[in-house]
């Protein structure tokens, strides 16, 4: 079944401003002079307003094949192949924009599994699994450990420190759950 996207502005006035660089959808010009009917084709003029329309994008999947080459050598018939990006390691999958937009959805919007998948669907094209989108949060996590320990660490090593601390019930039992520490919850207090 189709799902459309149907986005209402009504009366909201969107206040952007006139930039350079940008792609020229055309000029209107003028063919005649509407008085005297004179033709106006290789008169030169000027242009004394511009008018420009902020949009996104069509946004589709863009599909780029990594081929390898096998190649004989003439002398001793050994064959030889070259190979994919590391990257590269299935015969169709997604790259790492669309891996980038699903994680960012779910883990920072906060959109439900469900509802990203659906989402990626209608607007790109991408039909994912939500065990696929699991797969890619935990690979998302296993990339961030590195900057989360030097951010640990930069923390640790800072004299401007705030430890803000909640209790949280886990299993029945009281633990404290500190900012300072935001990779797990502690039986006590006395480690600050």
């Amino acid at each position: 079944m189709t799902r459309w996207l149907l986005l209402m502005l009504g009366d909201l006035r969107l206040f952007l401003r006139v930039v350079s660089g940008v792609w020229l959808g055309g000029c209107d010009t003028v063919s005649d002079t509407p008085q005297c009917h004179l033709p106006l084709e290789g008169v030169a003029g000027q242009m004394i307003e511009r008018r420009q329309v902020h949009d996104l994008p069509r946004w589709r999947i863009e599909v780029t094949e990594h081929q390898v080459e096998e190649v004989e050598c003439p002398r001793c018939q050994q064959r030889n192949r070259g190979s994919f990006p590391a990257e590269v390691s299935a015969p169709a999958q997604y790259g790492p924009g669309v891996r980038a937009l699903a994680v960012y959805l779910h883990q920072y919007q906060l959109v439900p599994m469900q509802r990203t998948c659906e989402l990626l669907a209608d607007l790109c094209g991408c039909e994912l699994s939500e065990g696929t989108l699991t797969s890619w949060i935990e690979l998302a996590a296993e990339t961030l450990v590195p900057s989360m320990e030097q951010i640990k660490q930069g923390v640790l090593a800072s004299p401007l420190q705030h430890a803000d601390e909640t209790g949280v019930r886990l299993g029945g039992k009281l633990h404290w759950l500190s900012a300072q520490y935001l990779w797990g919850a502690r039986d006590t207090r006395s480690d600050l």
